[in-house]
This record gives C-alpha cells, structure tokens and sequence, in this order.
C-alpha cells in the first residue's frame, strides 16, 4: 500500500452525506492512495493456503526480471509526470467550483477555469504519453510477455490518438459534464489500464513482483 498525510472532512448534510472528500480545512489523516493488486492477491490465496504460496507457472529468466525492472522504472517516471499535472492550488480551486456545480452557480470563470484545467491536464498528458510510448517501445520483452507487452503499447498509442478529440471536446462540451467526469475513466482510458495489469499478472505468473501501471 502506499499512503500520504491528507487533510480530509466528512460532509455531514446535503445530497452528499456522508462523502469522504481531502479539504485543507479537515483533520489530517493518513490515507491509502494506491495497492498493489498482485501483490495482494498473492498474499490472501498464501493465507487462504495455509501458509503455501501459489507456485509461479514458471520460473522467471534474468530476461524477465530485467525487463521488468525497465518497466517499473519507465511506470514511475510516467506516474511522477502525471502527478505534477495535478497542482495543490488548482486541486482546491475545482473543489470549490465542485461545491458550486452542485448548486446550479457556476460562473463563467469557473468555466474558463474547468476548460483550462482540462485542456493543460490533457495537453501536458499527451507529451508524457508519448514519452512513456517511446520507452516502452525500446524495451525488448522475453518472449512469454511479448504479447502482453505489445498490448500495453498498443493501447498507450489509441490513447494518445484521441488527444486531438479530447481538445475539441473540452472547447464545446458543458463545464458542468466535464467537471462531473473528472474522476471517471473513459474507454481508452479503462483499456490502457487492462492492458498494464494484463502485463502485471503476466510477472506474477512468472514470480515478478513488479509495478506496471503509472
């Protein structure tokens, strides 16, 4: 698990009773902001076995292990990059034009704002997109991950292809219908993640314990 110090309230009136939401104004708290799946599923059926883990269905070649040592290297650079499109200030600033969506009174800079938001986040994101495109494809997978890993780049390359839409997008949809979306992954979106954690069930078939996904 990995966890930060957030300040988090919880709303105790309105149609979002009881919503956990971070809140400069809240208690800090420590909370987790990501799992490692495998990792944990390895460790439940390991318990649920007794005490035995589940054998790998093969041994792990030192091909294997270095090139997902590559990977995990390549995922961290991509998921520190995608976190410095998501600043403090700007975090607060659409939390409170959230408060106001709610209510019916965005203003028309709150609209300039969600579209700024939205184009910058996408625009900064196709860069680094193509960035981790490219460092995936100059890994060369072993063979038992070769299909999984030209997965993965596949679906990293239909992602960067809708940018342009996404841009045209963001400049007529409703701010409104943009801010409500912020949090939900679309189609391209869902499938690069199958693909990463296709490639990360892929090590743990072979004993890797490794990270795949930004």
């Amino acid at each position: 698990m990995t966890f930060e110090n957030e300040p988090v309230v919880i709303d105790v009136d309105g149609v979002e009773q009881g919503r956990t939401r971070i809140d400069t104004s809240g208690a800090t708290v420590r909370i987790a902001v990501a799992a490692d799946r495998e990792r944990f599923e390895r460790e439940l059926l390991t318990t649920l076995n007794g005490g035995v883990g589940r054998p790998a269905i093969s041994a792990a070649s030192n091909d294997a292990t270095q090139y997902f040592l590559a990977v995990e290297a390549i995922v961290a650079e991509m998921s520190d990059a995608t976190e410095s499109l998501f600043q403090a200030p700007l975090e607060q600033e659409l939390e409170a034009i959230e408060k106001r969506a709610e209510t019916g009174a965005l203003t028309p800079e709150d609209a300039a704002t969600i579209r700024a938001f939205f184009a910058g986040f996408w625009t900064g994101a196709d860069e680094h997109l193509q960035t981790f495109r490219a460092a995936l494809r100059e890994l060369d997978p072993p063979a038992s991950v070769r299909s999984e890993h030209d997965d993965y780049v596949a679906a990293v390359n239909a992602l960067i292809e809708t940018t342009d839409v996404r841009l045209a997008e963001i400049a007529t949809r409703d701010p409104a219908e943009q801010l409500s979306s912020l949090w939900e992954p679309d189609d391209e979106v869902e499938a690069m993640n199958a693909a990463c954690e296709a490639l990360g069930a892929a090590a743990s078939d072979l004993g890797v314990d490794a990270e795949t996904c930004p």
